[in-house]
């Protein structure tokens, strides 16, 4: 039991703006757990200070907006309630914030919209990943909702995935036929090519219907100070041996590169890759965020 409380006290929760203690419950009839009725966010906490939140608060209206799902509190209630927690917690780790239609179990009722926020210590995130790169495999996939948002509901997503881990692949990389290839599970893509001394950085853009990453976001931003231009465009499966590397980007695992893609092999962690360079650019601004805005 001791074991138990030890794991449960690292981390820590919120419901509606309330601690939750051992002594407080949750009523299991709510509609984020019987239908994935709601949307979420996943924002990095580094030395309690919650990493970018502007823009996850951005992509946290759009979501609730395309959900239909009236926001629970005002944009700067929210934000002192996320630094509040961050400070409680006083370290790094992972928030998430949840946002779910309140009400009774039938399909349209309506109700109040509530929230859940869970903060807990970094993930651990197997070096092999950074030191190997990941092996990913293309899965076509229907045109996606060209108003995207992080839903809760991740059921087809974890069975895809299951059935591709069985095939010793780390992740899946979505792709259509009108648009081409459009991101991996829980990250988005980037592909570097070279002809001659001419250097391409690639992303799928976001007219795809593609989630808008905030660490994708802040990498260009990064980029384009850097002089090192990225381009937005289509990309379709056939053009992906003009690539000699590629790389993910999320909030949790930051820049992860590449191996593989289906068969082809990837020279994203060659001694001279330019993926050296873009991650030694992002892990030094990383290294400076002790502010949130």
């Amino acid at each position: 039991m001791s074991e138990i409380n030890s794991l449960i006290t690292k981390c820590y929760a919120w419901h509606n703006g309330s601690p939750i203690g051992f002594d407080h419950g949750l009523s299991l009839n709510n509609r984020a757990l019987w239908y994935g009725d709601g949307v979420f966010e996943t924002i990095a906490i580094r030395d309690a200070h919650p990493i970018k939140l502007h823009l996850h608060l951005d992509r946290l209206e759009r979501s609730a907006d395309a959900a239909d799902l009236p926001l629970p509190a005002d944009r700067e209630e929210l934000s002192r309630e996320i630094l509040r927690a961050a400070l409680t917690f006083n370290g790094s780790g992972i928030l998430r914030l949840m946002l779910y239609r309140g009400g009774d179990l039938g399909l349209l009722e309506e109700g109040p919209t509530e929230r859940i926020l869970i903060l807990q210590p970094l993930p651990k995130i197997p070096e092999s990943i950074y030191l190997e790169g990941v092996k990913i495999k293309l899965r076509p996939f229907s045109p996606p909702d060209k108003n995207p948002r992080k839903s809760l509901n991740w059921s087809n997503t974890i069975l895809e995935l299951r059935k591709a881990r069985k095939q010793n692949f780390d992740d899946l990389l979505m792709y259509n036929h009108d648009d081409g290839i459009l991101e991996a599970t829980s990250a988005n893509i980037f592909f570097l090519g070279r002809q001659g001394d001419l250097l391409e950085v690639a992303t799928p853009p976001l007219t795809t219907g593609i989630l808008p990453g905030t660490t994708r976001q802040i990498l260009m931003e990064l980029l384009h100070r850097a002089k090192i231009p990225v381009t937005e465009r289509l990309i379709f499966p056939d053009e992906l041996p003009r690539f000699d590397e590629a790389f993910l980007t999320s909030t949790i695992k930051g820049l992860v590169p590449i191996q593989k893609i289906n068969s082809q092999t990837l020279y994203t962690l060659r001694p001279k890759a330019t993926f050296h360079e873009v991650n030694r650019l992002f892990q030094t601004w990383l290294s400076l965020q002790k502010k949130p805005f």
